[in-house]
């Protein structure tokens, strides 16, 4: 029985599924970022404070320690920032800066962004604080805005300067700019930074240019998740939205996480395979209640999104870290998305569907657990039950397609 079931399996998902050849094709789920989502402005320079609702959108019990504000008109590479006497290198004007202790020796520090004039390529600076008010706290370049995104001709930008940990800021930079169709018209760039570190900059992370509908979001948290006094680095990545010809998806989340040791950053190799499994299983409770069915496959089409957005595995990335490819390995939790997506067919009485979401597993990253399989296989028998024919005639028929697949009997 279980040969035949697995002819019928392909045959059917063929029929119902194959659109263009199928193959080593997999479903294409396009992405997008709002990074210009908070753009507003003159000048260009998004208002610090708006910007942390618009674009951060985050969790109770994780906002920002302390938001940046914006320098004083005009432009001036001087500064008194909270009693704190700002000098920025020569060329270079404030745009955002904020002043406390980011090193616990009880004198304010500062981190600032500077610009050398509209539309140019900005710089995060660290100003170590010193027991004499008087005197300019020296000036230390800790990242410049890469090359690729600077501004050009016609281009918004969102800067957000903001501390997210006891010694830690990030600064991000949106930017909505249409002369750059190598990247994409919407794309954004994070630094994190802490004083304490050597070499300050801990991470930086660039938002790829995604499709019209779909929003990818990335926020950043530098609390203390171990207790050892380091700031650790939380990144939380979401999607929602859909372009054509999906609906729009429902928002999803996976965490990163890595530690700050002595010797350097310390990925939590868990992540975000614990976040994604945590949605499955709730996808999969979800996928055997008939009012909710509906909702699973475009949360599960999400979760897929989400992971090749992210890991080093797809070729289509949106995310990238400084500290190297993100490989994440065959994901079990894509796996059991794809069983909550198939019980979730069956639920609706769609048994062509829930093949076709059987089959969509080998197509994503996902793990090949034969249990699991098996467990499937078996839900759709007990609704689409195997049949020997009595009679097999060989169809002559060939799609009508520039990419056709082989065809067996």
């Amino acid at each position: 029985m279980r040969k035949p079931l697995r002819v019928s399996l392909a045959l059917l998902t063929l029929l119902a599924g194959c659109t263009k050849g199928c193959g080593h094709d997999r479903p294409h789920a396009p992405y997008a970022i709002e990074a210009g989502a908070a753009l507003s402005g003159s000048d260009g320079t998004a208002d610090a404070g708006a910007a942390v609702a618009t674009t951060d959108q985050r969790d109770a019990g994780r906002s920002p320690l302390l938001v940046a504000e914006k320098a004083p008109l005009p432009a001036s590479g001087s500064w008194d920032l909270q009693g704190l006497r700002l000098v920025a290198p020569e060329g270079e004007n404030f745009v955002l800066g904020l002043a406390t202790d980011l090193d616990g020796d009880g004198a304010r520090d500062a981190a600032a962004w500077t610009a050398a004039g509209e539309g140019a390529a900005g710089k995060l600076w660290f100003f170590r604080g010193t027991v004499d008010p008087q005197n300019p706290a020296p000036a230390r370049l800790i990242a410049a805005l890469p090359p690729l995104l600077q501004d050009g001709p016609g281009c918004t930008v969102e800067r957000v300067l903001q501390q997210i940990g006891a010694h830690t800021v990030s600064v991000r930079v949106g930017s909505s700019c249409p002369s750059r169709p190598q990247l994409g018209t919407k794309v954004a760039w994070i630094a994190v930074a802490a004083l304490t570190s050597d070499p300050p900059l801990r991470q930086q992370i660039t938002v790829g240019a995604t499709r019209e509908g779909e929003q990818f979001a990335v926020d950043v948290d530098a609390a203390d998740a171990d207790g050892d006094g380091r700031d650790d680095l939380l990144v939380t990545a979401a999607l929602e939205g859909g372009a054509p010809p999906f609906a729009p998806g429902p928002r999803v989340t996976a965490d990163l996480r890595w530690f700050d040791r002595p010797a350097g950053l310390s990925r939590d190799p868990g992540e975000p395979e614990a976040s994604l499994r945590k949605a499955a299983s709730t996808e999969l409770h979800r996928a055997a209640k008939k009012n909710e069915a509906p909702l699973v496959g475009p949360a599960i089409r999400q979760m897929a999104a989400l992971y090749e957005g992210l890991c080093s595995e797809s070729s289509d990335r949106v995310v990238t870290f400084s500290s190297g490819p993100l490989r994440c390995g065959p994901s079990r939790a894509l796996e059991e998305a794809g069983a909550a997506e198939v019980k979730a067919a069956l639920t609706r009485g769609l048994v062509l569907e829930a093949i076709g979401a059987s089959e969509r597993i080998g197509w994503r990253f996902a793990t090949t657990t034969p249990q699991r399989r098996a467990e499937i296989d078996k839900w759709i028998v007990a609704r689409a039950p195997v049949v020997n024919p009595a009679s097999v005639r060989t169809l002559r028929a060939v799609p009508a397609s520039a990419r056709a697949p082989s065809w067996g009997p």
